[in-house]
């Protein structure tokens, strides 16, 4: 049942989410809420969404190292988090970027999904261990 591993995923994805903050000695967690508007999140208020922009930055702006790694597909809901919590939690905590490529672009027979690591290369390499211990719950 896909509800079942659904709830499943996300309660797995909680559950690492309290152990990494009672491990890095319980960050705040993030304040955006993606039930509000962008001007409630403190965002600029503009005429067009973020998707309209041109990238303000190069992947030479995290440091010039970059990595590709493959998560299984079943598992990238667990990795992005509910409202991408999860992703932009192991990103605040290794510094790196991390990029999950999108339905659309991924290919639709494979089993697995690619995921971009972009930052120093120590930051690269602690987003993949967080990623790993993720995905291990």
């Amino acid at each position: 049942d896909i509800q079942l591993e659904v709830a499943n995923a996300k309660q797995k994805a909680q559950e690492a989410a309290a152990r990494l903050l009672s491990v890095t000695g319980g960050a705040p967690p993030l304040s955006f809420d993606p039930k509000r508007s962008k001007s409630d999140n403190g965002a600029p208020q503009s005429g067009f969404d973020s998707y309209d922009l041109k990238p303000q930055y190069s992947a030479g702006s995290y440091g010039g190292s970059s990595k590709k790694i493959e998560i299984p597909n079943g598992r990238v809901g667990v990795l992005i988090g509910k409202g991408g919590e999860t992703i932009k939690y192991l990103q605040l905590q290794s510094g790196a970027k991390i990029q999950v490529t999108r339905d659309m672009d991924a290919d639709p027979n494979s089993t697995t999904r690619m995921v971009e690591l972009m930052g120093t290369s120590d930051a690269v390499a602690s987003a993949e261990k967080l990623i790993n211990e993720v995905l291990a719950e």
